[in-house]
């Protein structure tokens, strides 16, 4: 019935080249197309409709960290000098020793310390001290899921992160499939081993995920047989351990010798500020989050967004909430800032107004270089290669089980702006078989304006 309604809605629209895009009769599927220029929309169906949105979150979190930071704000790790130790506090920038930023390492922000120690006269240090008081409360996001919170993808923001919060964890399998596994190393080696409850088969993919998360966690599921170092990517247990290594060992490869590190001391008064570490921009932040849909990046941009000198999760969701509500005149539902959490609820009216309202902005270009081109960039790579599609769409894709979006801009045929969002959830059919379609549908808009 639902799956009727919407071709009907499309003959009326005079778009019979439309088709459904989800097979599944029970599943709930709402799309929008709005004129740029005008507003006018120009197609809905179940617009104003909640839905879960998964990672298309990010399109306001970015939006909100572009427009109330300011694209060209930076995440700062201070250094201070109190006596012959150093005080280092996290301002959680995502991006030290990233694999998206393999310059903004702790290398250089050792090189930065060693120059002014040097200036000052001083080749050793007792003590490296760790201020995480920036993040205050909870340590988790509340509406994160157990399930998700041990893997890479997973990773909750700290207020000193490392690498990306990820750690590898190396599994053994027996030759023979129905039989235990075992982890033999974890890298880097922070925290102890997790339990192994994972199984071999004689499938060539795996299905192993991690559990829990600090010290208490474990691997489940099943990996091929006969794998000697058989490598999974799970959350850091305590990204700031790692960090004071890290930045030790830095030190020392600049002719700084260190004693010790200690974790979670405040910054006494009399301490003197001789290193601000700036991370990339916001924008340059932003681009990456929503090219890569890197979950890290979006919670850490919303730890930014609290307002005082610390931050929480939950201050961070309530300037979210406020900003969006502001901008769309609808209510928020956000419980995070990557769209991890399956709490979250948007309508695709509420998207294109979003989108709208940031590219008729003082800020349209730089919050038009975080949308990924399609065919070409980002995590829209591989939809609508060789065809129409291909960079005339750009946008952010969303996709977790059950779950399946996109949302962006378009250049029609006859040069027209259009911005879309379309979001399927609950359907039978799996994010792979829908996909096609989609590109199908966003082909036909393209030919078709």
């Amino acid at each position: 019935m639902r799956l009727f309604a919407l071709f009907t809605a499309l003959l009326t629209a005079n778009l019979s080249w439309a088709q459904p895009i989800a097979t599944d009769s029970l599943a709930t599927q709402a799309a929008i197309i709005i004129d740029l220029s005008s507003g006018n929309t120009l197609y809905a169906y179940n617009a104003d409709t909640r839905v879960t949105p998964a990672s298309l979150t990010k399109l306001f979190t970015t939006a909100a960290a572009i427009e109330l930071l300011g694209p060209a704000h930076k995440i700062t790790t201070s250094v201070y000098l109190d006596g012959n130790d150093i005080i280092v506090r996290g301002h959680a920038d995502p991006t030290v020793n990233s694999r998206h930023y393999s310059w903004h390492s702790t290398d250089a922000l050792a090189q930065q310390i060693a120059e002014a120690l040097k200036a000052r006269g001083i080749s050793s240090l007792a003590n490296i001290h760790l201020d995480a008081s920036f993040l205050s409360g909870s340590p988790l996001i509340s509406k994160h899921l157990w399930e998700d919170i041990g893997n890479y993808y997973g990773a909750t923001p700290s207020a000193f992160n490392i690498a990306d919060n990820t750690q590898t964890i190396d599994l053994a399998s027996p030759a023979s499939p129905g039989l235990p596994c075992s982890v033999v190393a974890i890298h880097p080696n922070i925290g102890t081993l997790p339990s192994c409850y994972v199984k071999s088969y004689a499938k060539q993919a795996d299905s192993v995920y991690v559990y829990g998360s600090g010290t208490d966690r474990y691997v489940s599921g099943c990996m091929p047989c006969n794998k000697s170092h058989f490598k999974v990517k799970a959350s850091l247990p305590d990204p700031h351990l790692f960090f004071g290594q890290c930045l030790a060992s830095s030190l020392k490869a600049c002719g700084i010798t260190t004693k010790k590190t200690v974790t979670n001391n405040a910054v006494p008064s009399s301490a003197q500020l001789i290193v601000s570490f700036a991370s990339p921009s916001v924008e340059s932040i932003a681009k990456t989050t929503n090219h890569e849909s890197d979950n890290l990046y979006a919670e850490s941009l919303l730890l930014q967004l609290s307002k005082g000198n610390s931050s929480s999760f939950d201050d961070g969701v309530k300037t979210l909430r406020s900003y969006v509500e502001g901008v769309t005149d609808q209510k928020a539902l956000f419980y995070d800032g990557s769209g991890l959490s399956p709490m979250n609820a948007t309508t695709p009216r509420q998207v294109v107004t979003l989108i709208r309202h940031m590219l008729s902005s003082q800020y349209a270009q730089q919050y038009a270089n975080t949308l990924a081109k399609a065919g070409l960039e980002g995590t829209l790579k591989r939809i609508g290669r060789g065809t129409p599609v291909e960079g005339n769409v750009r946008g952010k894709s969303g996709s977790m089980t059950g779950v399946l979006g996109y949302a962006g801009t378009m250049t029609a045929a006859s040069g027209r702006q259009l911005i879309f969002c379309i979001i399927i959830n609950h359907s039978d059919e799996s994010n792979a078989s829908m996909r096609p379609k989609i590109a199908h549908w966003l082909e036909n808009c393209i030919s078709s304006y």
